[in-house]
């Protein structure tokens, strides 16, 4: 193999050092009236390990962006557990490999926390079309 030769590097999801434990496709309508006035179509990610645990809702009309709930117990406001932080951490890698936009809950509402590059939004665009 020579420089110019790119360096090829397969990875799987059987890589990832955390899965979600639940995984649910829900759908949440408010009704004004008696009619229908809003509706969130979204997938909701359910991750736990070592007594703490994260939430991630992706919704459907966004699905390239991962919405990330601080880890329980705890909250926005609350200093996060060693244990509670690794699994943010990983759950961060997990969705790192499959978001465009990451987007953390916090004090002052949603912050973007990762951001794809350009060379992985196109990989990511063209594994969608797929």
């Amino acid at each position: 193999m020579s420089l110019a030769d790119p360096e090829v590097l397969i990875v799987s999801g059987e890589d990832d050092a955390i899965a979600p434990v639940r995984l649910e496709h829900r759908m949440d309508e408010v009704i004004v009236d008696g009619e229908p006035d809003q509706a969130y179509n979204y997938l909701a990610y359910r991750f736990e390990r070592d007594g703490a645990a994260v939430t991630v809702r992706v919704y459907m009309d966004e699905a390239d962006r991962a919405l990330l709930f601080p880890p329980e117990p705890g909250g926005a406001m609350a200093e996060p557990s060693p244990a509670a932080e690794r699994l943010r951490q990983d759950v961060l890698c997990y969705l790192a490999r499959r978001f465009r936009l990451i987007e953390e809950l916090g004090e002052e509402g949603y912050e973007p926390v990762w951001i794809a590059s350009e060379a992985w939004r196109s990989l990511l665009a063209a594994t969608a079309r797929h």
